[in-house]
């Protein structure tokens, strides 16, 4: 069976479909902004490990030590909330662009700058919280998971878990 040629204007029609399902459908970085801190930590607020984890970009930054493994990430938020860290009275000090010289905010090591350069994407962000239950920096970024910004490093900054 031959069929027929697909004319110049339906080939351009087409073409034009394809391009715009690509676009609509593609995931796109999140602005990190108060907005977004708040977000990811009213979740921490609620215990929500599941979620916590499911935005938790692996690899992960904790502190100045890089976590690889997939459960691992669970088991952080559900340690964190069995500690009480609750986040409450949480206030944002700051966001800082994470690029240039940023990961010494983590750990002034070659690890930690390899991570920054390798998985720290252009929009990532660190935001510098206080809250009741201590000090310590978010990590956020990339792209949008269920409309939050993706979490890719903590670091306890002083009081932390009790």
């Amino acid at each position: 069976m031959k069929f027929p040629p697909v004319r110049r204007p339906a080939r351009a029609a087409i073409a034009a479909a394809v391009i715009a399902l690509a676009a609509f459908s593609c995931e796109s970085l999140v602005k990190v902004d108060e907005n977004e801190v708040d977000k990811v930590v009213a979740l921490v607020r609620a215990g929500d490990a599941a979620r916590l984890e499911k935005l938790t970009a692996l690899p992960f930054l904790l502190d100045g030590e890089i976590i690889a493994l997939p459960g691992d990430a669970g088991i952080l938020w559900r340690n964190l909330k069995a500690a009480g860290v609750t986040l409450a009275g949480t206030r944002l000090v700051r966001l800082t662009p994470a690029g240039g010289d940023a990961y010494k905010l983590f750990a002034d090591t070659w690890e930690v700058s390899v991570f920054f350069k390798k998985y720290v994407p252009p929009n990532g962000m660190i935001a510098e919280i206080r809250s009741d239950s201590g000090a310590y920096l978010l990590l956020l970024g990339g792209y949008a998971l269920d409309g939050y910004a993706r979490i890719i490093g903590l670091k306890i900054l002083d009081g932390g878990a009790p």
